[in-house]
């Protein structure tokens, strides 16, 4: 009885050791997982969603961005909400045409009222 019981405690320990390490991983951004797998095919094409993770990274640094949402569908970016000025208008804009697989943007963000 007490040999079973040895084995099936090795056994569990092994189980735990190899199955952790089996499932281990190396963390991964966003946008480079989604590029990953959008160039997994072998060809040039980057994927909506590479393109999509790839403007949001961009646009998460600006707090002029923080009521932007990104849409893209067929490499063509969408840009709605609402931000503080035009020069931010502006500058999304040309961060999201500036990212590599965007074809074209839809700038669909309004202005705030800017304080005179």
């Amino acid at each position: 009885m007490k040999i079973r019981n040895v084995f099936a405690s090795l056994a569990s320990v092994f189980a735990l050791a190899f199955g952790t390490a089996a499932v281990a991983t190396t963390p991964i951004e966003p946008a480079a997982q989604a590029t990953e797998v959008a160039t997994q095919d072998g060809g040039d094409h980057v994927s909506d969603a590479a393109i999509n993770a790839k403007v949001q990274s961009k646009l998460m640094a600006l707090e002029s961005a923080a009521q932007v949402t990104v849409e893209t569908t067929g490499g063509v970016v969408t840009l709605t909400g609402e931000v503080p000025t035009h020069d931010a208008y502006i500058e999304l804009e040309r961060l999201a045409r500036d990212t590599e697989g965007v074809v074209g943007v839809r700038n669909q963000l309004s202005v705030k009222e800017e304080a005179n």
